[in-house]
């Protein structure tokens, strides 16, 4: 799979990673994670567990990349990725996945997902690994990029008849209705 070390994409082979994870009591993952803030800040605070962000920009990840480099934080990874093309060195060992304010293709995957995109994103995931997606599309704001991706109205009924997946059918539900209904 393919990280970026400061300003350097670098391979980092099954076995790298497999030696990386064992230094760490828990693996969090940044699915679509822009320039890398989140992996960044989280990786200073919590030295215990290994953060990765996975984003098809390399130059957004860049400065954040760099801000790891400097800071020595071992911790912290940003991978070159996506749903289409996501490294199979990271199945099965995420504690959590974080989907933030994903957009264009992450988004429809999200808000329209096929089994295979569900399988992919669940395969990130430990057994009793936790999906966490924060989704922030509206008509009033977006009305281009709905149009565009045609997305749907997401409510509680939307996620019930949609998602195939129970666990994130299930979790997406519980945040909506978290953020939503009250």
């Amino acid at each position: 799979m393919k990280a970026l070390k400061g300003n350097k994409l670098t391979e980092i082979t099954q076995l790298e990673f497999l030696d990386l994870i064992k230094k760490f009591f828990r693996i969090e993952i940044d699915f679509g994670t822009g320039d890398g803030r989140f992996i960044y800040k989280n990786a200073l605070n919590n030295l215990t567990t290994l953060y990765i962000g996975i984003d098809t920009n390399e130059k957004q990840m860049m400065k954040y990349s760099r801000e790891i480099q400097r800071k020595k934080l071992n911790n912290a990874l940003l991978i070159l990725g996506s749903l289409e093309l996501l490294p199979k060195e990271l199945e099965g060992f995420a504690d959590t996945v974080y989907i933030h304010f994903p957009w264009g293709s992450l988004l429809k995957a999200i808000t329209q997902p096929t089994k295979s995109d569900l399988k992919k994103l669940s395969d990130l995931l430990k057994n009793d690994g936790v999906m966490k997606i924060v989704l922030g599309y509206n008509e009033k704001f977006e009305a281009n990029e709905i149009n565009r991706l045609n997305l749907p109205e997401l409510d509680s009924n939307y996620i019930k008849e949609n998602y195939t997946w129970e666990k994130a059918a299930q979790q997406t539900l519980d945040a909506y209705q978290k953020l939503f209904m009250h």
